[in-house]
């Protein structure tokens, strides 16, 4: 492998403006600007660089000119300015300074040097091959320098990791984890009774081996084929890869789905414009090149490889000049959103996994109950750009399969997932999708369909405080469509929701919120709710904190109209760093049609939007009657999509 591949890109100094000598020649502005590709030392690392001569074919390739910060770039050398008048220019092999007279001055290209002076002033060779456009800049110290590098050699004493790293010990349950052989292993027991040693179970034992190209993993592990958890098993999974690196991954639990997918995804951005226009790639808010380019006679310009993380929304500028001005015409944001599991064109991904069922039997043996035989095998090819395909095939007593299609086309903003299915419940096959449509930032349409429900999603950011969303939903021989209307500005927020059936029935609410006041209201066929509440040291929107609250709540039931008022305080925690649970405590004091009385809440979330809920209430709007419950309950925050207090 050349060592050009893993050469680091060093800080480049901007050169200031008044670095540039009065002895620096400008350019004849009669000359042409277009793009090469570059390679170094023959190797092709997908980049292109900006040329400035009177003809792409008839002149001496000598008297071409190249950005120096863009030769700087790849080459891995430092410039620092020194005075006025002279460059510092520092390559891994030496240190050169030239005058500044030596070099030219482009309105558009900043500092040039011709590929004459590269070699007479920094030893670097220079090839042009006008049949496939490309400049092949060699530093003659690479040679040297590799030969040097591979002639020496350091003793060093001989060193050993440990072979463990951490140990974990308590009354019941013992962990372990070490390294050995390049990768990591782990076990983890369970003991109840310390004094038997038949009570020794052994919940967790695996070792792991991760690297770019292929992942081992032996041991007790999840089985999840399919993506549905199906219990843990004692066996062998392999992961090979070829064509990309996966998802970084630093646990000893091997991730499966993040490693089967991209860290890092080329997409293209092409588009026209005016013929002859410079256009260059910039991040947002930077003026660092990442690539540039000259549009053709069409006026066609075109970036390959340009990196995205799937799943994550990446963005980036174009810049867009003319020949001769500096500054740019037009400024356009691209912004890029690759799908999970799509991978590049041309790499692949292979699952081997198979193992014996384990199941959890603290009585039966040390590693518990042993079960059916079952195995997967799983495979990945980016076919395109735009298309990546799977298969999936599981035995777990009977044969399963799915076949996977992810399809986004290039400069159009759609994303599909098609997935032909086969279940051992069902005769035949059946199929889900995914589509999403984002013709613009602000707006989303997703559909998604199985075999029983179809569902359909509008998502407008109308303003950046204000948003419309409008869902439907049809599950079998049912549906269901709503409205949410939402508005939300500094300590001032309003939603509003309305929900149609199939029966015509309209259910609605409003929410507002204003400092540390928030009122609600909801309205349903059968009941009316409606409540009042008041942060006592936080806004409304804190999440925590103490509430003074009022209540009330009308039911509809066998023709008879039941009310009820309550009023009470309630308490909630911080919202714990690592799980986000909390707690919330309430109690107060209810008055209606069946009587009176106390009632008391108790509350811990212990997954976010779900919690354990403890109940005390004398009368309801039912019954006059105690009663006492425990519930798992739902809690989202209707605002943020996280928790809140249930009215």
């Amino acid at each position: 492998m050349s060592w050009v591949v893993t050469l680091s890109i060093s800080t480049l100094v901007v050169l200031p403006s008044q670095c540039y000598s009065e002895t620096t020649a400008e350019i004849n502005t009669q000359t042409e600007i277009f793009s090469y590709d570059l390679l170094i030392a023959g190797q092709d690392i997908s980049t292109n660089i900006l040329v400035r001569s009177l003809s792409q074919e008839k002149s001496n390739h000598n008297h071409w000119l190249l950005p120096l910060d863009r030769v700087a770039q790849v080459l891995n050398l430092q410039v620092i300015p020194v005075n006025e008048q002279q460059l510092e220019l520092r390559s891994p092999a030496q240190v050169v300074r030239i005058p500044t007279r030596e070099l030219d001055l482009d309105p558009q290209l900043g500092l040039v040097v011709s590929l004459a002076k590269l070699e007479d002033l920094l030893a670097i060779n220079s090839e042009v091959n006008n049949n496939s456009q490309t400049i092949n800049l060699t530093p003659q110290w690479l040679a040297l320098r590799t030969e040097t590098l591979a002639s020496q050699s350091v003793n060093l004493p001989p060193s050993s990791p440990p072979e463990i790293d951490v140990i974990s010990l308590n009354s019941r349950d013992n962990t372990i984890l070490g390294k050995a052989f390049g990768g990591e292993w782990y076990v983890r027991t369970y003991q109840p009774d310390l004094f038997n040693p038949r009570s020794l179970y052994i919940q967790d034992a695996r070792y792991t081996y991760q690297h770019d190209s292929a992942d081992y993993l032996l041991g007790i592990q999840p089985q999840s084929w399919l993506g549905q958890y199906r219990g843990n098993f004692i066996g062998f999974t392999t992961i090979q890869r070829w064509g990309f690196k996966p998802i970084a991954n630093a646990s000893p639990y091997l991730n499966i789905r993040n490693r089967l997918q991209a860290d890092q995804v080329g997409r293209t951005i092409m588009g026209t414009t005016t013929p002859e226009t410079i256009v260059k790639l910039v991040r947002v808010n930077s003026t660092e090149e990442i690539a540039s380019t000259v549009t053709n006679n069409r006026g066609v310009y075109r970036f390959d490889n340009i990196p995205t993380q799937p799943g994550q929304i990446t963005q980036y500028q174009l810049l867009f000049y003319h020949q001769d001005n500096p500054e740019p015409i037009e400024v356009k944001t691209i912004t890029l959103n690759t799908m999970s599991h799509q991978l590049p064109r041309g790499a692949s991904a292979l699952l081997i996994s198979g193992g014996i069922t384990k199941e959890t039997n603290l009585e039966q043996s040390l590693l518990g109950g042993i079960d059916d035989l079952q195995t997967e095998i799983a495979y990945r090819y980016g076919l395109t750009d735009d298309l990546t395909i799977a298969v999936n095939f599981g035995y777990h007593e009977t044969w399963q399969g799915v076949g996977e299609l992810l399809y986004q086309p290039t400069n159009f903003p759609l994303q599909v997932t098609l997935s032909l299915l086969n279940s051992p419940n069902i005769d035949g096959l059946y199929m889900t999708s995914q589509v999403r449509l984002q013709p613009v930032t602000n707006l989303i349409v997703d559909f998604n369909s199985d075999r029983l429900r179809r569902n359909i999603a509008f998502n407008w950011q109308a303003l950046p405080s204000f948003n419309i969303t409008v869902r439907g939903n049809n599950h079998e021989n049912s549906w269901h469509n709503s409205l949410r209307l939402a508005y939300q500005k500094d300590s001032l927020a309003t939603i509003l929701t309305l929900d149609l059936n199939q029966q015509q029935e309209i259910s609605w609410s409003v929410t507002s919120r204003l400092g540390h006041l928030q009122l609600s209201y909801a309205e349903s066929p059968n009941r009316q709710q409606t409540e009042l509440s008041y942060n006592l040291f936080q806004l409304a929107n804190a999440g925590h904190g103490y509430w003074l609250f009022v209540h009330y709540e009308a039911y509809q039931f066998l023709d008879n109209d039941h009310h009820l008022t309550t009023i009470g305080w309630r308490y909630r925690s911080i919202p714990e760093a690592d799980t986000q649970g909390f707690w919330e405590i309430s109690c107060g004091y209810r008055v209606g049609n069946l009587g009176s009385g106390a009632i008391f809440t108790l509350a811990r979330e212990f997954v976010p939007g779900l919690r354990l809920q403890l109940d005390y209430k004398t009368v309801s709007t039912l019954t006059n009657e105690g009663s006492f419950s425990i519930k798992i309950v739902p809690s989202f925050n209707i605002f943020t999509n996280s928790r809140q207090w249930e009215f």
